[in-house]
């Protein structure tokens, strides 16, 4: 029993308030079955009338009941077309029903005195107690009001009882017992029946208010997310952009290695903020998921390219094993997400794996549904998780072992966020893993099949032409399979060396049967031969001095950049290698373009300093202004500064901007309503200059809301000198691609 509902006769909640909504929902609610009620009760009435009436046509009773009827059903039509007879409803039909019968009694009795059956008969009791039951069930009064009526009408027919048989005391109680009994029967109902109604109205109204408050505390937390991503991306974007400035201006050694180390952690930092936010995103159902075409290859390469550098620093062999189909097959999904999840699974795979390799494998199954099924997979060597673990590592905070904070770090959120990403998009994780003997996480997801294409590259490449003959060098077995097999799939006759002397044998054996290799790949980390001491040893040999190189891996120092193009080496890629740069170098020894070295084109591209332009910065943050100022003066931009919105669109009006970076949070004048009202001026006063919004708030919602407000482009702080560079070169006048 609800507490605010005491177990008593006259039922009622504790709480007035509480008392006035079950009122309005106990009208609202008869409200949609009066019509049902009416016909109801009508039929018993005319039903009741018919029986009687062929029985014995003669008693007068049958046709006082058609007069009851009647008002009764003009009552209810009124209940049912009238709003104000609804509000009045419980009191008003409550003492009509009486009114009605104790006009019933007067007639009943008159009808008696007349000879008629009256009172002394069945008919006349029915009348009263189908009024009662009326009152009671059908109409829908409140148990209080129904109460009432019920006992006038009691009083009333057992002072007409007394009246005819009060001489006769057994006749009397016999009659009485009777209606006695069937007014009990009828109020039993009523009670019940208002009892359980305002039973299931106490729980809907829990429910209505546990929903109300969870939808409230969602708002808040929703507002407040915001709110941190805003607080805590601004100062961030700060750090780690002053950084980057420091790192582009002269330093000392030691200077530059302290400046790096801050990067480093501020970048950590970043990426535990994001993972705590995003957490909080998923916990409540904020967190939405893009639906973009995309291909795997490209999450992948991605994925694997942002490892490459910690991999090779442990001495690790990160693989990328996708077939050519699998690769370009053309995916409906979140690539982002996807991408996150699979920076945490291989992330973690580099953290924990000391030496061996890590490797990411993936598959892709076609369905006759336009579907498939894509099941990725990563597998290190490193320590590996006990079996007892495997359930919790998934659970927020949580990792295999307390040991393992302690000596790698980490928050225990990564897993836990891949779970739940998994989930969002109906996939699974599983894990395989034991101690000391590596761990194996598998991602099968069902996306729907774009249409099948084929690379423009790959379609070039695969035309029918004269084969040539490539040669990898690796250590790694893994890593040879993978090369020989992407080879293998663009036309080459690939084959692989598993050390540097193995490779001199079979480049020799090669030439002077006079079937040189045209394209040679070297692993820059080999034991023994490096990858610079076999290529210095193959352009010694006279008969191998028109071989193509390539270096996989190594690092880019001034030193090894002087020392490749001594060696003529072609290129140079980071490992595992991308398709776009082994395409490049299939093609360039398809054409025959021999041992020249390219270095240049494959050496990490620095930021510009040739843009032109005049930008306008709209940023009210001083920390953030001088990043933003510093790094577009690096540029070679003219800027100058608003510090809000209106000071921004005063500006924009008076003077012509080749770009605009605005930022979206701002007192005064906020960016989307700068920007709404910049639109609005004609072309000539800036109307249609490029506006980049600068938004502290990461996710495919805020750039869709900065690309309705009629912003060009966005860009999400912290802001890097990359990032900015290309944005610049896209919005710049000359620089936009045609």
């Amino acid at each position: 029993m609800d507490s605010r509902m005491p177990l008593r006769l006259m039922l009622a909640f504790a709480s007035m308030p509480y008392e006035r909504r079950f009122i309005q929902h106990y009208v609202a609610f008869y409200f949609r079955y009066a019509q049902a009620s009416l016909v109801l009760g009508l039929l018993l009435i005319v039903g009741d009338f018919l029986v009687d009436h062929f029985a014995d046509p003669a008693i007068a009773a049958n046709w006082l009941r058609l007069q009851v009827a009647v008002p009764i059903l003009v009552a209810g039509l009124a209940y049912t077309a009238l709003p104000a007879a609804r509000r009045h409803w419980q009191p008003v039909v409550a003492g009509f029903i009486v009114v009605v019968a104790v006009a019933l009694f007067w007639i009943l009795s008159l009808v008696d005195r007349q000879g008629g059956a009256g009172l002394k008969s069945w008919v006349g009791i029915l009348n009263f107690t189908f009024l009662q039951f009326y009152c009671f069930v059908i109409l829908g009064v409140q148990f209080r009001f129904a109460l009432l009526s019920g006992t006038m009408i009691l009083l009333a027919f057992g002072s007409a009882l007394w009246m005819e048989f009060g001489q006769s005391t057994s006749e009397f109680a016999y009659w009485l017992y009777h209606v006695s009994t069937l007014f009990i029967l009828a109020a039993g109902i009523g009670w019940w029946r208002e009892f359980v109604l305002r039973k299931e109205f106490a729980m809907r109204s829990d429910l209505d208010d546990a929903r109300q408050a969870a939808e409230s505390l969602a708002k808040t937390k929703s507002e407040f997310l915001a709110a941190m991503s805003h607080e805590i991306r601004t100062p961030m974007n700060g750090v780690l952009g002053m950084t980057e400035l420091l790192m582009n201006s002269d330093l000392l050694p030691q200077q530059r290695s302290w400046a790096n180390t801050v990067q480093m952690s501020g970048r950590h930092l970043l990426g535990v903020i994001n993972d705590v936010l995003d957490v909080s995103k998923i916990e409540s159902g904020h967190l939405t998921l893009e639906t973009v075409d995309f291909t795997l290859a490209d999450v992948i390469e991605d994925t694997l390219a942002m490892f490459a550098h910690p991999a090779q620093a442990k001495g690790l062999e990160l693989l990328g094993r996708f077939t050519p189909a699998d690769g370009e097959a053309r995916l409906h999904g979140d690539p982002l997400r996807l991408r996150q999840i699979l920076v945490n699974l291989v992330g973690n795979a580099v953290k924990f794996t000391e030496r061996g390799h890590v490797e990411l494998h993936a598959t892709v199954a076609r369905q006759a549904d336009c579907r498939a099924r894509v099941v990725v997979s990563v597998r290190d060597t490193g320590i590996g998780i006990a079996p007892e673990a495997h359930g919790r590592i998934f659970e927020l905070f949580s990792q295999a072992d307390s040991s393992t904070t302690r000596q790698f770090g980490g928050t225990g959120l990564g897993l836990a966020i891949c779970r739940r990403l998994t989930e969002l998009m109906d996939g699974r994780i599983d894990i395989d893993s034991s101690q000391t003997l590596g761990s194996r996480f598998v991602v099968e997801l069902l996306l729907p099949l774009v249409h099948e294409t084929v690379d423009p590259l790959q379609g070039q490449i695969a035309q029918p032409r004269q084969r040539f003959a490539a040669l990898v060098v690796d250590d790694s077995a893994a890593s040879r399979q993978t090369l020989v097999a992407q080879l293998q799939a663009m036309d080459v006759a690939a084959v692989s060396a598993a050390c540097g002397a193995h490779a001199l044998e079979k480049l020799e054996q090669a030439a002077l049967a006079g079937r040189a290799f045209e394209l040679v790949m070297l692993d820059a980390d080999m034991p023994g031969m490096d990858g610079l001491q076999l290529a210095l040893e193959i352009r010694n040999r006279p008969a191998l001095a028109g071989t193509r190189l390539v270096l996989l891996g190594g690092g880019h120092t001034r030193t090894v950049t002087q020392q490749l193009q001594e060696l003529e080496i072609a290129s140079q890629f980071a490992k595992p290698v991308r398709r776009a740069d082994l395409r490049h170098a299939v093609e360039g020894a398809r054409a025959g373009m021999g041992p020249q070295c390219e270095i240049e084109r494959s050496a990490p591209k620095l930021p510009s300093t040739a843009l032109r332009g005049s930008v306008l910065v709209v940023e009210d943050n001083p920390v953030n202004q001088c990043v933003v100022l510093a790094m577009l003066d690096m540029l070679g931009l003219r800027t100058a500064l608003a510090a809000n919105g209106a000071i921004a669109l005063d500006m924009a009006s008076a003077q012509s901007f080749d770009v605009i970076l605005m930022d979206c949070q701002m007192p005064v004048l906020d960016g989307f309503q700068a920007t709404a009202a910049i639109r609005k001026l004609p072309r000539k006063q800036g109307g249609k200059v490029p506006i980049v919004a600068l938004t502290a708030s990461a996710g495919s919602a805020e750039a869709a809301k900065c690309i309705e407000a009629g912003m060009d482009d966005y860009l999400t702080k912290p802001l890097t000198l990359e990032a900015l560079t290309s944005t610049m070169a896209r919005w710049l006048p000359g620089a936009r691609p045609d």
